[in-house]
């Protein structure tokens, strides 16, 4: 394990375990003078070591540009100490514009951060952000880059030996351009790559578990979990774990042009979306028509961006003129109630009290009363409804009464008594006709005091 200098004086020896000496092998120079071997290096007076553009410290070991021959760094004008075994040829990494063995590492094109070759011939590099080059000062051997930055050709002085940085490029992957720098997931679904400044894409390489695919419109296959551009240039699908693919339906403008989606939407400018009366802000999700696909509100004139799942057939509620599906939500008939289909097919809506619509005096109606059974009932006020356990608000002139709808007993009634009436007036009392006046005074008088006994009973419990 001991190492020691060789007779020469200049190659150094290492004692093995069987007791032979290892030692290097070098053309030794004649005193003073000091030749290095064939590597790309650089060195200033009582400096470290540059290897491919890397700093080694002085006594640090590296790896030959052989790729299986080590060297020690020894500083200063000294040439490096180095192995001389036969080598076996190399598996190889291309940056673009140099060739490194598997296990070399080297400087990468943007000058702070290091690469290391693979064993798959692609390079692992670090991802740190660079600080800004700085002007070089030197005045002999150097010349301008395109940049700006200056480069110096002189090994011998202060400033470094550097390339000139190249412009980033982008990498083209599933039709959409990534950004030098920028990390996405490989085709295989569970690999990361990183697009690097030379355009390729640096991946690593971890076994995969057989990931579900999906066949995209453009031929290709794709992972679950895996987003990729539509066949149409502006719609994006991403890969379920059912091997289906969800893609937005939104219209593809030609050029600069848009269109909005089939949605019953009305949007300004930087304003937000109105869906079936209801205000949605930009960035919120909302329930599509077909009531299992989602759309997200963008805003201004931009389409929404919607799922497109395959949907079952909805059940539905039906307010009288428009058909909602279970869980979606609408702006009520009186303007500022809203409503919820339930799986019931039944509506359950809000009872806030609406305030009047403004307008012009003269053309305000009459505020009306509602004649419930004979008991009159002001705007506003809660009355029993004629099944004895729901409640309704008087809402006056022509808008309907608003009830809760829970499902109530029975309640056994004559085959021929005839229904409660309710009748909206002004104050007036209903008009009936003489002939059944006494059979019909009576079957309202006994409903009346059956839901005001019902309405009594309710409120002691």
């Amino acid at each position: 394990g001991e190492s020691f200098l060789s007779g020469d004086g200049c190659n150094t020896c290492r004692c093995s375990d069987t007791g032979a000496a290892s030692c290097t092998k070098m053309a030794c120079p004649p005193k003073e003078e000091a030749t290095t071997m064939n590597v790309e290096k650089t060195t200033t007076m009582a400096a470290p070591c540059l290897v491919n553009g890397l700093e080694i410290q002085t006594g640090e070991t590296y790896l030959a540009a052989d790729g299986c021959n080590t060297c020690t760094c020894s500083g200063g004008d000294k040439p490096d100490a180095c192995t001389l075994m036969a080598c076996e040829p190399c598996a190889t990494c291309d940056d673009g514009s140099e060739t490194y063995c598997v296990g070399e590492s080297y400087l990468s094109s943007d000058g702070c951060n290091t690469c290391s070759c693979n064993e798959n011939g692609l390079s692992t590099c670090t991802m740190m952000a660079c600080p800004p080059k700085e002007d070089i000062a030197c005045t002999m051997d150097v010349f301008e880059c395109t940049d700006g930055t200056f480069v110096n050709r002189d090994p011998t002085k202060d400033c470094a030996f550097e390339a000139c940085p190249k412009a980033p490029k982008t990498c083209l992957v599933n039709g959409l351009e990534i950004e030098a720098g920028q990390s996405y997931t490989a085709p295989d679904g569970c690999n990361t790559c990183t697009c690097t400044d030379t355009g390729n894409a640096a991946c690593t390489l971890m076994a995969c578990e057989p990931c579900g695919t999906c066949d995209g419109d453009d031929g290709n296959t794709y992972c679950a979990g895996e987003s990729f551009l539509s066949g149409d240039g502006c719609n994006t699908c991403r890969c379920s774990d059912t091997g289906a693919a969800s893609c937005t339906k939104m219209a593809c403008p030609p050029k600069e042009e848009a269109t909005t989606m089939n949605v019953e939407k009305t949007t300004t400018m930087a304003a937000p979306c109105l869906v079936n009366g209801l205000e949605i802000q930009t960035g919120e999700t909302y329930l599509a028509a077909d009531g299992c696909n989602t759309c997200t509100c963008s805003g201004g004139d931009k389409p929404d961006a919607c799922t497109l799942m395959a949907c079952e057939p909805c059940a539905t509620c039906d307010d009288g003129s428009e058909t909602y599906c279970v869980g979606e939500s609408y702006l009520s008939s009186d303007g500022c109630n809203t409503c919820s289909c339930s799986e019931n097919g039944l509506s359950a809506c809000t009872m806030m009290a609406c305030p009047p619509v403004e307008s012009e005096p003269e053309n305000l109606p009459e505020v009306a009363t509602c004649v419930v059974l004979g008991v009159e009932y002001s705007v506003g006020e809660t009355y029993v409804a004629a099944d004895g356990c729901n409640t309704c608000t008087c809402s006056g002139g022509d808008a309907p009464d608003a009830c809760t709808m829970m499902a109530c007993p029975e309640i056994p009634t004559p085959d021929d008594a005839p229904g409660p009436e309710v009748m909206k007036t002004n104050g007036d009392p209903p008009v009936e006709d003489d002939t059944t006046s006494g059979a019909i005074s009576a079957s309202v008088g006994l409903s009346a005091i059956v839901a005001i006994g019902s309405f009594l009973g309710a409120a002691i419990y």
